[in-house]
């Protein structure tokens, strides 16, 4: 039995990136879109827990379900952009960046009215 040995992270994605490269331009943006979901969803977690809060404390104040919290940091489900404004509220500032058809440059998504965190922390313990 011959040893293969295993591929880091970088070279398996080197390999995903030459192979959409060789299928052509739309798997390539394809691609590009995989990579903007997936910034998202880093965004999305790193927002949430620089303010300490979970998941069911987001969606308490958002109305927005776990499931579809979990859904979004994982990249596997599509926030649109009401959802967004409506986390931009509680995390207070949100940088996205767009896929297919808009704007590469990252959008950032905050409302002048965000809820202050402390508020909506007293907000959600007010609501067990």
């Amino acid at each position: 039995m011959s040893k293969r040995s295993v591929p880091t992270f970088k070279q398996f994605w080197r390999d995903v990136e030459s192979r959409a490269r060789a299928r052509g331009p739309q798997a390539v943006e394809r691609l590009n879109d995989l990579r903007a979901a997936f910034r998202l969803a880093r965004e999305l977690v790193r927002a949430r827990q620089e303010r300490r809060l979970t998941q069911q404390a987001v969606s308490r104040l958002t109305g927005i379900t776990q499931a579809d919290l979990s859904r979004y940091e994982r990249g596997q489900g599509n926030p649109g952009f009401l959802t967004l404004e409506k986390l931009g509220k509680v995390y207070g500032r949100l940088t996205v960046t767009f896929g297919r058809g808009l704007s590469r440059r990252p959008a950032v998504i905050a409302s002048p009215g965000s809820r202050s965190i402390p508020a909506a922390r007293r907000r959600a313990a007010a609501r067990r």
